[in-house]
């Protein structure tokens, strides 16, 4: 069984830069949202062959960011009713190695920004510190009411499972979800 768990963890030095991405990347992913919508895509890779190079040049995002975008801008496409509308403080994904990578001693991030790529000072707190071994994946880029900056980190790690069972016991799954909150089968 896969776990799966979130580390949020704050930037302790940032610069306007980031501000800037952030706002470029919603409206990249605005775009791609208009551009999916009014032409009725639903494929991510024909939006990306209908507007890469477009989002490239007009925003001046790194390669993998515009992907992100895309990937953004074809889930909130897939799952709305009406057009969507970005907000202006959109998280940024960020894939590592692709565009972002972390200092071996955990104090140093290094993320694609407009300007390329930057590093930034972050202290991961000693709770999260046990989580270090488990395979890093796709983190988003947050920006709070405050103006802070967080990475929220994703992790995950695969464990393996030994149901004790005997004559008592019910295993009961449960499965939450999007539509109904939550689906049990003791099938």
């Amino acid at each position: 069984m896969k776990v799966v768990t979130t580390a949020k963890v704050k930037l302790t030095e940032v610069s306007p830069v980031l501000d800037d991405t952030m706002r470029m990347y919603a409206q990249a992913v605005q775009l791609c949202v208009d551009i999916a919508w009014r032409h009725k895509i639903t494929s991510k890779a024909k939006l990306q062959r209908r507007c890469y190079y477009d989002v490239k040049e007009r925003f001046g995002l790194q390669a993998q960011l515009v992907i992100n975008a895309i990937t953004q801008a074809i889930e909130m496409v897939k799952k709305a009713r009406s057009k969507p509308e970005v907000s202006q403080e959109l998280s940024i994904r960020y894939n590592f190695p692709r565009c972002a990578s972390i200092a071996h001693d955990w104090t140093v991030l290094s993320l694609s920004t407009i300007k390329g790529r930057m590093k930034f000072q972050i202290m991961l707190p000693q709770v999260f510190e046990h989580y270090l071994e488990w395979k890093l994946g796709e983190s988003t880029l947050i920006k709070d009411y405050k103006g802070r900056f967080f990475v929220c980190f994703t992790f995950s790690k695969e464990v393996a499972i030994q149901p004790k069972i005997s004559n008592h016991c019910i295993i009961l799954g449960v499965d939450l979800g999007v539509n109904a909150l939550a689906v049990t089968s003791d099938g």
